[in-house]
């Protein structure tokens, strides 16, 4: 794929986020381990994950993050930590594990796919502090 054929799947891919309907979530954490591993810990989404589907989260390094578990549900996390921000968008992956009542009630890895703007698209949905 050539730089304008990139670019133009880049925009199209975009686009198709923000024509997305998404919630911002509530809380969640973001941890690391000492071999560069990263997983997020969030509260449970709803229903559990289709297996047709692959989770991505949406990163360019900035403060926000938009997760797309399935064709029906995509969150933004917002005002992702600074620290952690460097070895975020250097992930090809993350682990997500969803918690309810205060046990994982799902698991799942999810791919990293830097795409640029993605902070526009999640700025709509953030919530001020």
């Amino acid at each position: 794929m050539d730089k304008t054929d990139r670019k133009k799947a880049l925009d199209a891919e975009l686009a198709a986020l923000e024509a997305r309907s998404m919630k911002t979530l509530d809380y969640y954490d973001i941890l690391t381990n000492d071999d560069g591993e990263v997983m997020f810990s969030i509260k449970r989404l709803g229903a559990k994950r289709d297996k047709k589907f692959a989770p991505v989260i949406y990163y360019d390094g900035g403060a926000h993050a938009i997760l797309v578990k399935n064709e029906d549900l995509a969150v933004v996390c917002d005002h992702v930590h600074p620290g952690v921000r460097a070895l975020l968008f250097g992930a090809k992956e993350v682990l997500i594990a969803e918690l309810e009542d205060g046990s994982v009630a799902e698991e799942y890895m999810a791919e990293m796919r830097n795409l640029p703007g993605i902070e526009r698209v999640a700025e709509k949905f953030v919530k001020p502090l």
